[in-house]
């Protein structure tokens, strides 16, 4: 019985380490994304910004 427990507790955290990887890859995607926008934004406003600057594009 407490190979069970002790199986269900190790399910649940993995469950939850899981959502937490999950949310911060939305994160993390969201601010490329941004960092992204904001740059195209900044080469139509002001030129083109060095490739140093940039963050490469992923999909």
């Amino acid at each position: 019985m407490e190979n069970s427990s002790v199986a269900s507790a190790s399910s649940e955290a993995g469950s939850t380490r899981s959502q937490e990887i999950e949310e911060l890859e939305r994160f993390i995607d969201s601010y490329v994304l941004e960092y992204q926008v904001q740059g195209l934004l900044g080469d139509k406003i002001g030129g083109v910004q060095p490739a140093s600057n940039q963050l490469p594009l992923l999909l």
